[in-house]
Protein backbone atom coordinates (compact mmCIF):
# COMPACT_ATOMS: atom_id res chain seq x y z
CA UNK A 1 0.00 0.00 0.00
CA UNK A 2 1.33 3.49 -0.66
CA UNK A 3 0.55 4.88 3.00
CA UNK A 4 3.35 2.43 4.45
CA UNK A 5 5.81 4.14 2.02
CA UNK A 6 5.54 7.49 4.09
CA UNK A 7 7.48 6.34 6.66
CA UNK A 8 10.90 4.89 4.82
CA UNK A 9 10.69 6.45 1.35
CA UNK A 10 14.21 8.54 0.42
CA UNK A 11 12.33 10.19 -2.27
CA UNK A 12 9.62 11.92 -0.32
CA UNK A 13 12.39 13.83 1.53
CA UNK A 14 14.25 14.69 -2.13
CA UNK A 15 13.40 18.47 -2.97
CA UNK A 16 12.21 19.77 0.13
CA UNK A 17 9.34 17.84 0.08
CA UNK A 18 8.21 19.28 -3.04
CA UNK A 19 8.63 16.50 -5.11
CA UNK A 20 6.07 15.51 -8.14
CA UNK A 21 4.01 12.40 -8.47
CA UNK A 22 2.47 10.80 -11.77
CA UNK A 23 -1.27 8.57 -10.45
CA UNK A 24 -2.08 6.72 -13.20
CA UNK A 25 -4.79 4.08 -13.81
CA UNK A 26 -2.96 0.35 -14.30
CA UNK A 27 -4.96 -0.02 -16.92
CA UNK A 28 -5.32 3.07 -18.24
CA UNK A 29 -3.82 4.16 -21.70
CA UNK A 30 -3.41 6.95 -24.14
CA UNK A 31 -2.56 9.79 -21.42
CA UNK A 32 -5.96 9.70 -19.77
CA UNK A 33 -6.72 10.19 -16.22
CA UNK A 34 -3.40 10.52 -15.12
CA UNK A 35 -2.73 13.23 -12.67
CA UNK A 36 0.35 14.46 -11.44
CA UNK A 37 0.50 15.80 -7.22
CA UNK A 38 3.04 16.30 -4.83
CA UNK A 39 0.87 16.20 -1.86
CA UNK A 40 1.08 12.04 -0.16
CA UNK A 41 -2.33 12.39 1.46
CA UNK A 42 -4.01 13.85 -2.05
CA UNK A 43 -2.83 10.57 -3.50
CA UNK A 44 -3.77 8.83 -1.17
CA UNK A 45 -7.39 10.12 -1.10
CA UNK A 46 -7.89 9.66 -5.21
CA UNK A 47 -6.68 5.79 -5.00
CA UNK A 48 -8.77 4.97 -2.15
CA UNK A 49 -11.66 6.38 -3.47
CA UNK A 50 -11.84 4.71 -6.61
CA UNK A 51 -13.07 1.14 -7.96
CA UNK A 52 -9.72 1.21 -10.11
CA UNK A 53 -5.87 -0.10 -9.59
CA UNK A 54 -3.73 2.90 -9.47
CA UNK A 55 0.36 3.40 -10.79
CA UNK A 56 2.46 6.11 -8.37
CA UNK A 57 5.55 6.88 -9.79
CA UNK A 58 8.03 9.59 -8.78
CA UNK A 59 7.91 12.72 -12.12
CA UNK A 60 12.29 12.48 -12.61
CA UNK A 61 13.20 15.91 -12.29
CA UNK A 62 16.53 15.58 -14.33
CA UNK A 63 15.59 12.48 -16.17
CA UNK A 64 18.37 11.14 -18.69
CA UNK A 65 18.35 12.30 -22.44
CA UNK A 66 19.76 10.95 -25.38
CA UNK A 67 20.27 14.21 -28.12
CA UNK A 68 18.25 16.09 -25.82
CA UNK A 69 15.02 13.37 -25.68
CA UNK A 70 13.91 11.78 -22.43
CA UNK A 71 13.60 8.06 -23.25
CA UNK A 72 11.98 4.84 -21.44
CA UNK A 73 13.41 1.29 -21.54
CA UNK A 74 10.51 -1.18 -21.90
CA UNK A 75 11.18 -4.35 -21.62
CA UNK A 76 8.99 -7.54 -22.02
CA UNK A 77 9.21 -10.94 -20.68
CA UNK A 78 7.08 -14.02 -20.64
CA UNK A 79 6.10 -16.20 -17.44
CA UNK A 80 5.68 -19.65 -17.79
CA UNK A 81 5.08 -20.23 -14.50
CA UNK A 82 3.57 -18.70 -11.29
CA UNK A 83 4.54 -20.41 -8.53
CA UNK A 84 7.08 -20.90 -8.80
CA UNK A 85 7.49 -18.04 -10.79
CA UNK A 86 9.59 -18.68 -13.77
CA UNK A 87 10.38 -15.82 -16.28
Amino acid sequence: RLDSLLSFSEQHGLNSGRNAWILKPSSGARGENIHVMRDFNKILKVSQDSTCHWICQKYIEQPQLIHGYKFDIRQWVLVSAWNPMKV
